[in-house]
């Protein structure tokens, strides 16, 4: 149970407050969005770029509220002047459809930011990488980080059985997302990632728009050999930052290893991070 305040509707909670109605859309029907932000130095990373995807998830489903960008800004801060004590933090924002009896929206919206201490996965995973197993579904409106995970959760915990990290969403015509993280391939130099039918995540968008001169990533929609044949994959998340990847199923990537141009990745991110260029 987390030590620090949370938001709840107008009020800062502690953990065993943080209660909503079993009627609310958002649980009883999986009708609600959601998105993290991080703090760097105790500065919440990207946030209006962060609350902007979180209102645009919202457009997308259709989710109704009296939010403004500039609200929430206002709560994020004031949660995180409560709770300072000197540590980076992780915050997830939910906005649910609120208290309703049929499936349509009958009162208010209900918004929530939870709270937790920033916590990376362990080293070892940075430098040995992780397994994906590839699972053929496409998210129903994918660009809408939405809360609907039915698949997202079962099929993490079947590749846990194996030893997956994420599974890897792809279809026919294209290779998606992992359940959590944006996906990016390495080949003969050149980092490539999806365009369309995906959730653009706060950590992408840093790769793909701030550190654009730095990497020169290709936004172009490829297939699931494509991505076998890789030289390096890494994911990118919120949460975890970037995660190299070097199997995916039965398939080694590369040399098995995690490779010279994700660890360019990593540090190149590091450094944006820990520098003044956002902020």
């Amino acid at each position: 149970m987390s030590k620090y305040l949370h938001y709840l509707n107008g009020r800062f909670v502690k953990e065993d407050e943080l209660l909503i109605s079993p009627r609310d859309l958002g649980f009883s029907r999986g009708f609600g969005v959601f998105n993290h932000l991080k703090t760097y130095n105790g500065r919440p990373f990207k946030l209006e770029g962060n609350l902007t995807r979180l209102m645009r998830s919202a457009e997308l489903i259709g989710l109704k509220h009296n939010y403004s960008i500039t609200q929430l800004a206002g709560i994020v801060k004031e949660l995180l002047s409560k709770n300072d004590d000197g540590n980076d933090k992780e915050i997830r924002i939910i906005l649910s459809g609120g208290v309703s009896n049929s499936l349509l929206q009958t009162s208010e919206a209900t918004l929530l930011m939870i709270v937790d201490s920033l916590s990376l996965l362990e080293r070892e995973i940075y430098e040995k990488g992780v397994k994906l197993n590839s699972v053929k579904f496409t998210r129903h409106i994918p660009e809408a980080k939405s809360t609907s995970y039915i698949e997202g959760v079962r099929q993490t915990w079947i590749g846990k059985q194996g030893g997956f990290y994420q599974p890897l969403f792809f279809s026919d015509s294209q290779v998606y997302e992992a359940a959590k993280s944006n996906v990016f391939v390495v080949k003969k130099g050149k980092i490539y990632t999806p365009k369309n039918n995906i959730f653009k995540g706060g950590t992408r968008n840093v790769l793909v728009d701030d550190l654009k001169n730095e990497l020169k990533i290709i936004e172009e929609d490829f297939k699931l050999d494509f991505l076998l044949s890789a030289d390096e994959v890494f994911l990118a998340s919120s949460g975890k930052e970037i995660v190299p990847v070097v199997k995916v199923n039965e398939t080694t990537i590369g040399s098995g290893k995690v490779g010279s141009i994700t660890k360019l990745v990593m540090e190149t991110f590091q450094e944006f991070t820990n520098s003044d260029r956002w902020r």
